[in-house]
């Protein structure tokens, strides 16, 4: 295995291998919003893995957030943000919540999440904001605003990748799952920084990269890309 948890419950339960990891791993930090922990965390780990790039990854949540599920393993085998604050990474990755139909700032979280944006464009290379998270960096980042939609959002769309972003390897289609309950309210022109480098037909938003004070953002308002 090339993925190698630091923590977590899917480490814990030995559910992940819990091989030491390889000297010179890229270090990831993975903010878990989701209630299922440790399938979560198994999801990207196996994302993780198959890349073939050794790496670490460490779990946060958010230390403000009132935790409704599994509240003493998370609190054991979790690190908090504000433990954190003063460590650099190679890539942050924040996971969806199910929180979408709360406004911003009726999450208990949300004043940390403001925080985790701005601290993640001096101390991590890359960051990938998924599903409610990339709603919520957007905002943040670019003041976009979100919109109910009258009907929940389902299915898998086939989406066009814009040629020129280096992100997918030469693809040209790829097939993206939409399991939300509202959608970005952008602007006639975007931000210089910001791009959509993915769309499907019939959807007013897709996937979204922008610039970091190095490199880039990935803002992805589906649960996950598939090829």
């Amino acid at each position: 295995m090339t993925a190698f948890a630091t923590n977590g419950l899917a480490r814990a339960h030995h559910t992940w291998s819990t091989a030491t990891p390889a000297p010179g791993a890229r270090q990831i930090l993975l903010v878990n919003l989701m209630p299922t922990k440790e399938a979560t965390e198994l999801q990207f780990l196996r994302f993780l893995d198959a890349t073939g790039v050794n790496c670490d990854v460490t779990f946060a949540y958010p230390a403000s957030h009132q935790l409704h599920h599994q509240r003493a393993a998370v609190l054991k085998h979790y690190l908090p943000l504000d433990r954190l604050w003063g460590t650099r990474f190679d890539a942050l990755i924040v996971t969806g919540a199910p929180v979408e139909e709360l406004s911003f700032d009726q999450v208990d979280y949300w004043t940390e999440f403001r925080r985790l944006v701005a601290w993640s464009k001096t101390h991590c290379r890359r960051a990938i904001f998924e599903c409610w998270a990339a709603l919520a960096a957007l905002n943040v980042r670019y003041q976009i605003p979100k919109t109910p939609l009258p009907h929940k959002l389902f299915g898998i769309f086939e989406a066009r990748v814009n040629p020129a972003s280096p992100l997918f390897g030469g693809l040209t289609k790829l097939r993206m799952p939409q399991s939300r309950h509202s959608v970005l309210q952008l602007p006639a022109t975007l931000p210089a920084d910001l791009q959509v480098v993915a769309k499907s037909q019939g959807i007013a938003d897709g996937l979204f990269a922008g610039h970091q004070r190095r490199p880039g953002a990935l803002y992805h308002r589906s649960p996950r890309v598939r090829h």
